[in-house]
């Protein structure tokens, strides 16, 4: 039988990066259970556009923090300095430069599959965790302690489980805890772009209308860009089947030629954009943590700057229970966390110093969006027109 403070079930990246901050801290016992050594992901083997994530200035502040940010800071897939948001309507530009910040990047584009496994390797050299490469077979729940059964045999007990076992949650499944999900009118085109002209680390947001927004990601390779386009359900449709150099032409049109003529080096996926959330994320000795909790943006894409946030006072909450002799595993200290921590995620990226005026290049709020996001987080109606002026006046 083998006995920890917590066990983190799963390698979601999320859940990664909380166990390499914790076993930094060095003041618990932690166990992680994964049935593979590699991330493995259907959604990752079949769309090369899940295996990207966009980490911005704030996100690197607290990987450095929890430190992680030096490790990983030579491996991303391309780099942006200047934001350019062009509206098609009124040919009404506006270009943000970090300069004028004093910093040296706006944001990053890395593998997430490569980030994954390289975290995965760190944790792997450390001592002060034990790994499982298992199933899970059971889970008892008792009021003081919670016993995991794995498929080899091994018995674990534990104060608190944190569940980061991707979309298809099996933690989630053994707890027959509930996913909302709200399907929007609308969908993601994705692909890898050739242009003509070097996008100079330059991320291009092209707005037709509140529905139809094209993104350029740039990538390491000049004239290489991530494409997403976000659109009705049909437009995708269509566009997706229509010739190629057709695609090409008006993808091309829309960024006013700034990157010359586009070029498709992939086929095109059609991604539906589904909200989902987990509203019991927090209960007694379990907390689910990442994608097995919720997908309120376009994808993790978009999803990682929340839930950087998320991780940050997960473990700062998690570090000062154990240095107060308190059981980490007990609900009533994550009461008040488990109310406001969305809450405060979406405000801390909101009220950036730098990020306060740029959030449209990274997120698309409406307030459709937004009253299906307060429906999930269960926000009261004081925070929910607090953070509904904030946003209209930005």
């Amino acid at each position: 039988m083998c006995l920890f403070d917590l066990v983190i079930v799963g390698n979601d990246i999320s859940g990664l990066i909380l166990t390499y901050s914790l076993i930094k801290s060095n003041i618990f016992k932690i166990g992680l259970i994964c049935e593979s050594c590699l991330l493995s992901s259907k959604l990752i083997e079949n769309n090369e556009f899940f295996n990207l994530i966009n980490i911005n200035i704030l996100d690197k502040s607290i990987l450095n923090k929890l430190g992680i940010w030096n490790f990983i800071n030579n491996q991303f897939e391309g780099k942006y300095r200047l934001i350019k948001i062009l509206k098609t309507k009124n040919f009404n530009n506006v270009i943000f430069d970090c300069s004028l910040y004093n910093i040296s990047h706006f944001g990053f584009v890395f593998n997430k599959e490569k980030l994954t496994n390289s975290l995965f390797s760190l944790i792997k050299k450390d001592s002060k965790i034990s790994i499982f490469y298992d199933f899970i077979n059971t889970i008892v729940w008792k009021k003081e302690m919670v016993s995991i059964y794995l498929n080899k045999g091994n018995v674990i007990k534990t104060k608190l489980i944190i569940a980061a076992d991707g979309y298809e949650s099996k933690i989630k499944n053994f707890e027959n805890i509930p996913s909302f999900f709200y399907r929007k009118d609308s969908s993601i085109l994705t692909t890898i772009i050739n242009h003509e002209i070097k996008h100079k680390d330059t991320l291009y947001k092209i707005i037709e209308n509140k529905n139809r927004i094209l993104y350029f990601f740039p990538l390491s390779h000049q004239n290489k860009s991530l494409l997403i386009w976000v659109l009705p359900k049909l437009k995708a449709l269509k566009y997706k089947n229509i010739k190629q150099s057709f695609f090409e032409k008006k993808i091309s049109i829309l960024n006013d030629m700034q990157l010359g003529y586009c070029k498709l080096i992939n086929g095109i996926s059609n991604i539906p954009y589904v909200l989902q959330y987990s509203k019991k994320f927090i209960s007694n000795r379990l907390i689910l943590l990442g994608n097995s909790s919720y997908q309120i943006g376009y994808t993790e894409m978009f999803d990682i700057n929340f839930r950087l946030n998320e991780i940050k006072m997960l473990r700062n909450k998690l570090i000062q229970l154990k240095t107060e002799n308190k059981d980490i595993g007990h609900f009533f200290y994550y009461r008040e966390y488990s109310k406001e921590i969305r809450y405060q995620s979406i405000m801390n990226v909101i009220k950036h110093k730098i990020f306060n005026k740029i959030l449209l290049s990274n997120l698309i709020f409406n307030q459709k969006n937004l009253e299906i996001i307060n429906f999930f987080f269960n926000l009261k109606i004081k925070n929910k027109i607090k953070f509904l002026n904030f946003l209209i006046k930005i």
